[in-house]
């Protein structure tokens, strides 16, 4: 699990500033590390910004990826969406464009 800080939700319940719990495939267990080839693990590295496509299960449950390839993708210097594990990207390019779909615009 990977603690993450919010600077902005684009849709759902999730506050800028707070602090959430996003679980992902791996990990470690009794001493036992796990590794799923297929999932790029969320990095505390630097000051890389994030989009995650998130579930929400309710209070006191960790967020998950809807998709462990395909919603998880990093912010570049330029507003741009990257893919990144290299999966199908979305429909959309830029952050803007993004929050612009949600609304439904």
């Amino acid at each position: 699990m990977t603690t993450v800080r919010v600077t902005e939700a684009i849709k759902g319940g999730a506050a800028a500033g707070s602090l959430i719990e996003v679980s992902q495939l791996g990990g470690e267990l009794k001493g036992v590390r796990y590794v799923d080839a297929d999932t790029t693990l969320l990095s505390n590295r630097g000051n890389q910004e994030y989009v995650l496509i998130l579930a929400d299960h309710g209070k006191g449950v960790p967020y998950d990826l809807l998709n462990p390839e395909q919603a998880m993708y990093t912010v570049s210097a330029t507003n741009t969406l990257v893919a990144v594990s290299g999966g199908k990207p979305l429909a959309v390019g830029t952050v803007d464009e993004l929050k612009a779909m949600a609304a439904g615009r």
